[in-house]
């Protein structure tokens, strides 16, 4: 029900966009992985494609997939574009963006791995009230904030408003968990429905479930906590 309330809203907000009578077409924008060059290419193109429609590409998206870098670039071009499209000191097409993105990366998570991870891993990190240790993923991501200005550095639960409301796309992590091979899918809003594995009525084999929502699933573990950055790391 939210998921076609908010698609609602997103018609409503692109009608003026298009001929009166014509309905907005959905845009889907899905990226493909490829690490610190997928990031950047990512971004660069979607940089690109909104300057071709007139600087409105994340009004007219209703939703964002993909892996890897390339989805790390997407995430964070549609949250500066959210925020440039709230204040006057933030320009989704600055240059400065992709400098920082391009930016090393992997330095300081080699370094915590060698000095830490390969040997007793004293060191800790405390995140609300939960305490964990201080690894190459916690290098990865505090660095991946300092280059993004901390516009990833945000809870699943502090996102859903703004995708509810259509103010920005949905935006779908879909790993895949180690244990059974199953697409784990990670999002602000509820997203039960792209678990459905309803067959046709001319189909009497009983489909086994290939994807499980982490909010639903870990519900009891405070799934809405994650931040955004340990989901698409």
């Amino acid at each position: 029900r939210q998921a076609r309330a908010t698609l609602d809203l997103w018609a409503e907000r692109n009608r003026p966009l298009y001929a009166e009578g014509h309905k907005p077409p959905l845009v889907i924008v899905s990226s493909s992985g490829g690490g610190l060059r997928a990031m950047l290419w990512t971004y660069r193109c979607l940089q690109l494609a909104d300057s071709l429609v007139g600087g409105d590409l994340m009004d007219r998206t209703a939703l964002i997939s993909g892996s890897s870098g390339g989805l790390i670039g997407a995430a964070y071009y549609r949250q500066v574009d959210w925020l440039a499209g709230r204040t006057d000191t933030v320009d989704v097409r600055d240059r400065r963006h992709l400098d920082a993105m391009s930016e090393d990366i992997l330095n300081p998570v080699a370094f915590s791995f060698v000095t830490n991870d390969l040997f007793l891993r004293y060191r800790r990190v405390k995140d609300g009230t939960h305490t964990y240790t201080r690894d190459r993923g916690y290098a990865f991501e505090r660095r991946l904030n300092e280059l993004t200005g901390d516009l990833l550095h945000q809870r699943l639960a502090d996102l859903r408003a703004a995708e509810e409301r259509a103010e920005m796309p949905l935006l779908v992590m879909s790993p895949t968990t180690i244990n059974d091979g199953r697409r784990l899918l990670i999002a602000s809003s509820p997203v039960g429905f792209l678990t459905d594995t309803r067959t046709s009525p001319f189909v009497t084999v009983d489909a086994s479930p290939e994807s499980v929502e982490l909010s639903r699933f870990f519900r009891a573990q405070e799934a809405d906590s994650l931040r955004l950055t340990s989901a698409l790391r």
